[in-house]
């Protein structure tokens, strides 16, 4: 993934600066060197968080000063926030890109994190299967029940128009 590739570029400094090989590094990390390999290669875009943490560990930096410093986030989440974050990436197999925009949502001023939680249930809302159910064949169906019907897909229209309306008003 694109957010990747900054921190990929940082670890491969670092690990030029420690003048590390990757069979040093691999063996450091635990990785299998071809594992660590395809990372480096970017043939793997999307390495696992235990990966990465396992990789800046043998490098001897903190995995949240390059995670961070990518999303240019000037306040850092406290510790307790950062170890419950790290948490989450471990028991839900979270990648850098579920990270970064858990980081950015954690960092949005409350009113935004607001709106943005209205947009989410606007957007899981037709999960919620709530269409008229039919029990008869078109032809079958009365005035009252077709009615019914079209209201439900013109809410549903409505709520579509309105969601992306509000993304690409904030859409930056």
């Amino acid at each position: 993934m694109e957010s990747f590739k900054p921190i990929l570029e940082k670890i491969k400094k670092i690990k030029q600066e420690k003048g590390y090989t990757n069979e040093v590094l691999a063996q450091k990390s635990g990785i299998p060197l071809s594992t660590l390999n395809k990372i480096l290669s970017s043939v793997i875009k999307d390495p696992k968080i235990g990966t990465l943490i396992a990789i800046t560990d043998a490098l001897d930096v903190d995995i949240n000063s390059l995670i961070y410093d990518n999303l240019n986030i000037k306040d850092k989440p406290n510790p307790k926030a950062t170890d419950n974050l790290e948490k989450l990436a471990n028991e839900y197999n979270l990648n850098i890109d579920d990270i970064s925009f858990i980081t950015k949502y954690i960092n949005l001023p409350a009113k935004d994190r607001q709106h943005f939680l209205s947009l989410l249930r606007l957007l899981t809302s037709k999960n919620i299967d709530n269409s008229p159910v039919l029990t008869k064949p078109d032809h079958k169906l009365t005035i009252e029940e077709k009615r019914k019907i079209v209201e439900y897909e013109l809410d549903l229209e409505e709520k579509n128009q309105t969601l992306l309306a509000s993304i690409s008003s904030n859409g930056s």
